[in-house]
């Protein structure tokens, strides 16, 4: 695989809030029907892979995650609203 195409992807949305405000690119937000999550849709965020990302990743798994916590929280209610949105479209 060509360095430039990896990615590092996740369905955990608090997660996917710290890595964009720490600054990762976002590639995408791919949602799809799953009945063993609350709302029915799973939502899989997809990262730019970058050397520093995976250090982020652990820093937010063992609780010692630092950060603009007003950016997290509005980059948490921004993709919480996107799954919403994706729920209606799905149901409607």
């Amino acid at each position: 695989m060509d360095k430039h195409d990896r990615h590092y992807s996740t369905p955990n949305t608090a997660l996917a809030a710290y890595l964009l405000t720490e600054g990762f690119t976002l590639l995408s937000i791919t949602t799809s029907p799953n009945p063993k999550v609350i709302g029915g849709i799973e939502a899989v965020f997809t990262f730019q892979d970058d050397p520093h990302l995976l250090d982020c990743v652990r820093l937010w798994q063992t609780g010692q995650a630092e950060g603009n916590l007003i950016v997290f929280f509005g980059n948490y209610k921004r993709f919480l609203g996107e799954v919403k949105r994706a729920t209606r479209r799905e149901t409607a």
